[in-house]
């Protein structure tokens, strides 16, 4: 029997510290930050359908770059996305004050792509996109990007 407490036990299999999430106020524009709310009630909506929280996303979508128009377009990209990854998105709870005021490594890889296809950065926007969809097929999740109306406002 180990002694857990012992300060010689082999530490190497100890779990990673989660990453660090950064402000969203340090890494969004506003228009990125009210785009992401609305990514993150989509993200909700394919994890927990039960929760309908596609509704608030509607409710929302009137504040995109784009207006109403971008929430279809944006709807199916994530989609696209979600089908082409291998595990679980990690999202913050948009209902959660301290937790949407935090930006998780995925929603910044998410939003990052987003910003390289407004651009026109499509080189930068593909490897976003790949890190994202784990090394499978993203081609439609960038082509879902590309037909999101205001985008280029982000």
């Amino acid at each position: 029997m180990t002694d857990r407490t012992d300060p010689a036990r082999d530490r190497s299999q100890a779990p990673e510290a989660p990453a660090a999430m950064a402000r969203m106020e340090t890494v969004l524009s506003a228009p990125e930050a009210r785009t992401l709310r609305v990514a993150r009630y989509l993200f909700q909506s394919f994890a927990r359908p039960a929760s309908h929280a596609w509704r608030q996303a509607l409710a929302e979508a009137v504040h995109l770059p784009g207006g109403m128009a971008a929430l279809p377009p944006l709807c199916a990209a994530i989609e696209e996305m979600l089908v082409a990854r291998g595990s679980a998105l990690r999202f913050a709870n948009p209902d959660c004050p301290g937790c949407a005021a935090r930006i998780t490594p995925h929603e910044r890889q998410f939003m990052a792509c987003l910003r390289m296809v407004a651009r026109g950065e499509m080189a930068a926007a593909e490897r976003h996109a790949m890190l994202l969809c784990e090394a499978n097929d993203s081609r439609a999740f960038l082509a879902g990007l590309t037909r999101i109306p205001g985008a280029a406002t982000c």
